[in-house]
């Protein structure tokens, strides 16, 4: 929580909890309720502002202008959320390749906001040096072979480069198991420091989110949801973007939800200011104005990333 914001830091998102009147009892809305003094009790998610500024001026040099900056937890969030895991309560685990995002949602509310200083590249340097190959080549190992908990037939030989005398990579093999077996302690300590802000948050109790899903690359990795589900003590489904115009679902993973978030957040809430007061389109231009944008939008980013 932040009370005020300061040089060092840009406010992202600031969403209301409950407002209260005159040191009175929480309420959702405060219009039309009389009294001198209105208190308000928001999540308020910060970004420190030279990281801020680098990415406006990274975008700048690509020729595009910033219109918004939305956190990637609560991107990842809107996307593969349902609107009753959104009411009822419900934690997005985003694991991503060099970070670890955690949003919460309660009664349709971001409540809390995160990012961990941990993810993939952590597993990737794990493997690297077990393996005794270079990071490239243990990040295609992990891609291809990597799993945890019992996902896997740890006695199933795979092709595992490493470096040679010469200091080239040479042909190898690699035993699942031992693939498996330096993952996983990784993973499971990533998923028991998320649960450790959760607690510091106050969201581990009973009165918490009940349930979890799952997102980012590293939801992909075999094994993933029965690791978060020892490790976090609740339900835990792999999430993936879903009833989002234009998508076609199929080939649409748990590692599209942040950039699936950043569309369902643009056109759930455009800026009519943009609109031409005299244009009035039919039903079906409108949805095929939708379709075509969404289309071209995530042509781009699977293009592009």
């Amino acid at each position: 929580m932040q009370a005020a914001p300061t040089p060092q830091l840009t406010f992202l998102h600031v969403e209301p909890l409950f407002y209260a009147i005159d040191d009175g009892e929480h309420i959702a809305d405060p219009h039309g309720h009389p009294g001198k003094l209105l208190a308000v009790e928001a999540c308020i998610v910060t970004a420190p502002t030279e990281a801020i500024n680098a990415l406006r001026a990274c975008v700048r040099q690509a020729g595009a202008d910033v219109e918004e900056i939305i956190a990637a937890p609560k991107a990842a969030a809107l996307a593969a959320l349902t609107p009753e895991e959104r009411q009822e309560g419900a934690v997005v685990i985003d694991l991503g390749a060099g970070t670890t995002g955690i949003a919460v949602f309660a009664e349709d509310t971001l409540i809390h906001c995160e990012t961990l200083a941990v993810g993939g590249v952590r597993l990737t340097r794990d493997l690297a040096a077990k393996l005794q190959t270079t990071f490239a080549a243990a990040e295609r190992v992990k891609l291809h072979f990597g799993a945890v908990a019992n996902a896997f037939d740890p006695r199933e030989a795979v092709s595992a480069p490493r470096l040679g005398a010469d200091g080239r990579l040479e042909a190898s093999t690699a035993l699942r198991g031992a693939i498996a077996d330096t993952m996983s302690p990784r993973l499971y300590e990533m998923l028991l420091m998320v649960r450790d802000r959760l607690a510091r948050a106050g969201l581990m109790s009973a009165d918490g989110p009940q349930r979890v899903v799952l997102v980012g690359g590293g939801a992909m990795i075999p094994g993933v949801r029965d690791l978060a589900v020892e490790a976090l003590g609740m339900p835990v489904r792999l999430g993936r973007p879903f009833e989002l115009c234009g998508f076609d679902h199929s080939d649409v993973g748990p590692d599209y939800a942040t950039s699936a978030g950043l569309l369902r957040h643009r056109l759930d809430g455009p800026v009519l200011d943009l609109v031409d007061d005299g244009f009035h389109p039919s039903l079906a231009q409108a949805a095929a104005t939708v379709r075509n944008t969404v289309h071209g939008m995530w042509n781009w980013l699977r293009e592009n990333f």
